[in-house]
């Protein structure tokens, strides 16, 4: 709550401002009874040892580094925060000996990311320790008002609904891949009534790229030499501006009917125990179709995401692709039943996010309230 001139601390910004490298030889912890490790410096100490980003994929990660590391946390004797101000992507095999060693050595870790489903592989993959000696924020902690231009589009009227499907991609990823072949394959691609980008960035080398995803794309009717000439660029998103092009994109989801959630993580994995069949994010890209009332189709690897959606109480809609497809129109849209989910989605937005009128706290700061809760929870255990 916040009063006057006193404002209740969040913990994302006091992890954010005692980040410490470890990786310095006179580091020292900070006064807080608790210690937070970025997750990036975690990340980098591959680079440090000649290893590539994408090590998950080409090389073994050298344990010693990673247990060195933990010692000396071990030696702090406080609670560690492992953080990240992204999703946890790179370098999976550091992170998982970090845990695994945080555990043998019985340090206390608090992990924060943007991925919605990592206490899901905790509870699997450790189920001795979760909840008392490891956690993570919850998927909850990630419905944040924060992203959302309140002001201009949120309660506005006189916007009209004129785009069928809204489909927005700028780096390449191969589960957006899958889903422009699909749209292809529908006819979609080139309708006047769609809004399509797929600008054919790649974030890391292209020829990695390839190599690493080519068993999947031919598997699943994927043609890298189309999809590389291929480049839809609207006018009406400037990606080069990225202020812009987020008061932009909201303009695009509020003025859409049809939306397909497809997040840059998306459990790319059919093993239970393995970190990638819980790497699911929640971003813009799921925040903005729930906001401003698109019917979603939500795509993901093993459909673990869809049911976290489920799960916070969001409406979802199809579990088949061609279903999603067949039933883009205004008939489907515009059908009580169709409405009746949608102005329910809005409303469970709302609640996560604070959007009320006797609201407690700023709209943009609900989730984080949430994770001060969550946090101080886990450190309150013995």
């Amino acid at each position: 709550m916040e009063s006057g001139q006193n404002k209740t601390p969040y913990i994302n910004e006091i992890f954010l401002s005692n980040v410490r490298e470890p990786f310095l030889v006179n580091c020292e912890p900070n006064e807080t009874n608790f210690f937070v490790v970025d997750y990036k410096q975690l990340e980098s100490k591959c680079s440090k040892l000649g290893l590539p980003n994408y090590s998950k994929y080409t090389s073994k990660t050298d344990e010693n580094d990673v247990i060195e590391l933990c010692n000396y946390l071990k030696s702090i004797n406080k609670v560690i925060v492992l953080f990240s101000q992204e999703e946890i992507n790179l370098n999976l095999e550091s992170l998982i000996t970090f845990i695994e060693t945080c555990i043998e050595l019985k340090i206390k870790l608090f992990i924060y990311s943007f991925n919605s489903n990592v206490n899901d592989y905790l509870k699997v993959k450790y189920p001795d320790v979760f909840g008392d000696y490891i956690l993570a924020n919850s998927a909850e902690t990630l419905i944040n008002g924060g992203v959302i231009n309140w002001t201009v589009f949120y309660n506005n009227k006189n916007i009209n609904k004129d785009i069928k499907l809204l489909f927005l991609n700028y780096n390449r990823k191969i589960n957006r891949d899958l889903i422009i072949t699909k749209l292809n394959s529908f006819g979609e691609i080139y309708n006047k009534q769609n809004y399509i980008s797929y600008h054919n960035y790649h974030t890391f080398d292209e020829r990695q790229y390839y190599k690493i995803y080519s068993e999947y794309a031919n598997e699943n009717g994927i043609n890298f030499e189309w999809l590389n000439n291929l480049n839809l660029s609207p006018n009406e998103v400037n990606v080069h501006d990225q202020g812009k092009a987020q008061y932009d994109a909201q303009l695009l989801h509020f003025r859409s009917k049809f939306n397909i959630i497809c997040e840059p993580f998306f459990g790319m994995s059919d093993d239970p125990t393995n970190f990638e069949y819980y790497n699911h994010t929640i971003s813009r890209k799921t925040l903005y179709p729930l906001c401003y009332k698109n019917v979603i189709y939500v795509h993901s690897h093993n459909g673990l995401l869809k049911e976290t959606l489920s799960k916070l109480g969001f409406e979802t809609f199809f579990d088949n692709f061609e279903d999603f497809i067949n039933n883009m129109n205004d008939d489907f849209y515009y059908s009580e039943e169709t409405q009746k989910k949608l102005e329910h989605n809005r409303k469970i937005f709302d609640k996560y996010t604070g959007n009320a009128e006797n609201a407690r706290v700023p709209k943009d700061r609900q989730n984080f309230v949430k994770l001060t809760q969550e946090f101080n929870d886990f450190m309150g255990k013995k």
